[in-house]
């Protein structure tokens, strides 16, 4: 099976369960799965079926536990295009002073349909 990858990252955008978030990463995955048959000819043949995406985002407010399914959106920081796909939260993690502000930084799965950057729809 053969990948295409891109990467995207923005610095603002939203969540529908938690509001504001910053520090999005995005990276997507075309898998292609080999077709070659014996009528080939001897050439590879592929197949671009399965578009997914996984990812990071930083928030300052609590916005869901593991296995919470939700919606992002955000502006690509180098096109302006934006961005938006269900996701499920995969990891949580913090960080932040004893006193003071908390960061959570969240991992995520999309699930379905990726717009806005010129991802093609499975």
């Amino acid at each position: 099976m053969s990948h295409t990858t891109a990467s995207y990252a923005g610095t603002t955008g939203s969540v529908s369960l938690g509001g504001e978030i910053e520090n999005i990463k995005l990276v997507v995955e075309m898998n292609t799965p080999d077709v070659t048959s014996m009528a080939s000819g001897g050439y590879t043949e592929y197949i671009g079926c399965l578009v997914g995406g996984s990812g990071t985002f930083d928030t300052w407010i609590p916005c869901g536990i593991t296995g919470t399914h939700t919606g992002i959106d955000f502006v690509e920081g180098t096109s302006g295009q934006t961005m938006s796909s269900d996701i499920v939260i995969g990891s949580i993690k913090t960080s932040g002073p004893v006193e003071g502000a908390v960061k959570y930084t969240y991992s995520f799965q999309t699930t379905g349909t990726i717009t806005g950057l010129g991802i093609p729809s499975a």
